[in-house]
């Protein structure tokens, strides 16, 4: 998912996100008399790390996406007030 998302992929970041969901759901709870909690805990940390990654570059497309928005805004709001003052 990171790599996809480093490759502006988010739609496929997506598709990925309700498998991973899914897989989160049939390992938790954990059985913690059957598992070494020291590497479970280390894997728990990777994901972890891995996820602000994640999280970090999907805020940083928010604000790509937001500031795209806003220029789109505002040469709408140039065309309208052009079309308007060239009808006066």
């Amino acid at each position: 998912m990171l790599v996809l998302a480093g490759k502006d992929e988010w739609e496929q970041v997506g598709s990925l996100q309700k498998e991973r969901l899914q897989l989160m759901e049939k390992i938790f709870p954990l059985d913690v008399e059957n598992m070494n909690q020291s590497e479970t805990a280390e894997q728990i940390q990777s994901i972890l790390d891995l996820d602000k990654q994640l999280m970090d570059l999907a805020a940083a497309q928010q604000k790509e996406i937001g500031a795209a928005i806003g220029k789109f805004n505002q040469g709408r709001q140039a065309t309208k007030a052009y079309h308007a003052t060239s009808r006066s």
